[in-house]
Protein backbone atom coordinates (compact mmCIF):
# COMPACT_ATOMS: atom_id res chain seq x y z
CA UNK A 1 0.00 0.00 0.00
CA UNK A 2 1.13 3.68 -0.83
CA UNK A 3 0.33 6.12 1.51
CA UNK A 4 0.03 9.75 -0.12
CA UNK A 5 0.66 12.90 1.76
CA UNK A 6 -0.87 16.30 0.82
CA UNK A 7 1.00 18.81 2.40
CA UNK A 8 -1.33 22.53 2.67
CA UNK A 9 -0.06 25.86 3.28
CA UNK A 10 -2.52 28.72 4.57
CA UNK A 11 -2.03 31.80 2.33
CA UNK A 12 -3.39 35.13 4.03
CA UNK A 13 -3.97 38.84 2.67
CA UNK A 14 -3.32 41.52 4.68
CA UNK A 15 -6.64 43.95 5.39
CA UNK A 16 -4.54 46.61 5.37
CA UNK A 17 -2.16 46.61 2.65
CA UNK A 18 -2.99 43.52 0.80
CA UNK A 19 0.47 42.01 1.50
CA UNK A 20 -0.06 38.01 0.55
CA UNK A 21 1.73 35.83 3.48
CA UNK A 22 2.60 32.26 2.86
CA UNK A 23 2.83 29.73 5.24
CA UNK A 24 6.16 27.53 4.90
CA UNK A 25 6.25 24.36 4.06
CA UNK A 26 7.75 21.50 6.31
CA UNK A 27 11.56 21.33 5.84
CA UNK A 28 11.89 17.98 3.78
CA UNK A 29 9.02 19.49 1.29
CA UNK A 30 11.71 20.64 -1.70
CA UNK A 31 8.87 20.04 -4.88
CA UNK A 32 5.25 20.08 -5.34
CA UNK A 33 5.50 16.49 -5.61
CA UNK A 34 8.19 14.07 -4.55
CA UNK A 35 8.89 10.48 -3.15
CA UNK A 36 9.00 10.43 0.82
CA UNK A 37 11.79 8.47 2.95
CA UNK A 38 10.08 4.95 2.07
CA UNK A 39 9.74 5.02 -0.97
CA UNK A 40 13.87 6.35 -1.03
CA UNK A 41 14.52 3.90 1.46
CA UNK A 42 13.22 0.63 -0.88
CA UNK A 43 14.62 1.97 -3.47
CA UNK A 44 18.29 2.54 -2.18
CA UNK A 45 17.82 -0.78 -0.77
CA UNK A 46 16.48 -2.68 -4.05
CA UNK A 47 20.06 -1.12 -5.69
CA UNK A 48 22.88 -1.42 -2.67
CA UNK A 49 21.35 -4.05 -0.38
CA UNK A 50 20.15 -6.48 -3.05
CA UNK A 51 21.93 -5.55 -6.00
CA UNK A 52 19.06 -5.17 -8.58
CA UNK A 53 20.31 -2.84 -11.29
CA UNK A 54 18.71 1.09 -11.19
CA UNK A 55 16.57 0.57 -13.95
CA UNK A 56 15.38 -3.16 -12.55
CA UNK A 57 14.78 -1.43 -9.30
CA UNK A 58 12.26 0.84 -11.27
CA UNK A 59 10.62 -1.61 -12.57
CA UNK A 60 10.15 -3.51 -9.67
CA UNK A 61 8.46 -0.60 -7.55
CA UNK A 62 6.18 0.23 -10.66
CA UNK A 63 4.90 -3.29 -10.54
CA UNK A 64 4.21 -4.18 -7.30
CA UNK A 65 3.28 -0.30 -5.53
CA UNK A 66 2.51 1.49 -8.65
CA UNK A 67 5.09 3.81 -8.40
CA UNK A 68 6.48 5.15 -11.33
CA UNK A 69 10.02 6.03 -10.23
CA UNK A 70 12.73 6.75 -12.55
CA UNK A 71 16.61 5.01 -12.48
CA UNK A 72 17.57 8.86 -12.28
CA UNK A 73 15.75 9.40 -8.82
CA UNK A 74 16.82 6.31 -7.32
CA UNK A 75 20.61 7.20 -8.33
CA UNK A 76 19.62 10.54 -6.66
CA UNK A 77 18.69 8.50 -3.85
CA UNK A 78 21.92 6.54 -3.55
CA UNK A 79 23.87 9.92 -3.68
CA UNK A 80 21.61 11.35 -0.97
CA UNK A 81 22.57 8.19 1.32
CA UNK A 82 26.14 8.42 0.23
CA UNK A 83 26.53 11.66 1.73
CA UNK A 84 26.57 11.17 5.06
CA UNK A 85 29.38 8.44 4.83
CA UNK A 86 31.85 10.44 2.70
CA UNK A 87 33.69 11.30 5.71
CA UNK A 88 33.38 7.74 7.15
CA UNK A 89 34.52 6.00 4.25
CA UNK A 90 37.71 8.46 3.71
CA UNK A 91 38.59 7.80 7.00
CA UNK A 92 39.07 4.46 6.83
CA UNK A 93 42.40 4.06 4.70
CA UNK A 94 43.53 6.13 7.75
CA UNK A 95 42.20 3.36 10.13
CA UNK A 96 44.12 0.94 8.34
CA UNK A 97 47.58 2.39 7.84
CA UNK A 98 47.52 3.53 12.08
CA UNK A 99 46.99 0.43 13.43
CA UNK A 100 45.01 -2.43 11.34
CA UNK A 101 48.39 -4.31 10.88
CA UNK A 102 46.34 -7.95 11.32
CA UNK A 103 42.71 -8.83 11.39
CA UNK A 104 41.73 -11.89 12.23
CA UNK A 105 38.84 -13.52 10.73
CA UNK A 106 36.54 -15.26 13.66
CA UNK A 107 34.44 -17.68 10.84
CA UNK A 108 36.55 -18.49 8.06
CA UNK A 109 34.95 -21.66 5.89
CA UNK A 110 36.55 -24.93 6.83
CA UNK A 111 38.73 -25.08 4.02
CA UNK A 112 40.35 -21.93 4.95
CA UNK A 113 40.99 -23.04 8.47
CA UNK A 114 42.52 -26.31 6.80
CA UNK A 115 45.02 -24.42 4.62
CA UNK A 116 46.56 -22.82 7.91
CA UNK A 117 47.07 -26.24 9.13
CA UNK A 118 46.07 -24.49 12.46
CA UNK A 119 43.46 -24.36 14.69
CA UNK A 120 43.35 -20.80 14.56
CA UNK A 121 41.88 -18.30 12.71
CA UNK A 122 43.39 -17.04 9.69
CA UNK A 123 45.41 -13.66 10.00
CA UNK A 124 45.21 -11.18 7.07
CA UNK A 125 48.03 -9.21 6.73
CA UNK A 126 45.65 -6.17 5.30
CA UNK A 127 42.41 -5.27 6.46
CA UNK A 128 41.66 -3.63 2.33
CA UNK A 129 41.39 -7.91 1.72
CA UNK A 130 38.37 -8.43 4.03
CA UNK A 131 36.29 -5.46 3.35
Amino acid sequence: MVWVVEHRVEEKGCPQCGKLTRAPFPTTVRAPAQYGAGMAALAVYLVQGQFVPSARAAQVMHDLLGVQMSAGSIAHFVRQCHQPLEEVEASLPRVAQRGCKKAKIAHAPSKWKALSRKKKPLEIEKLDMIL
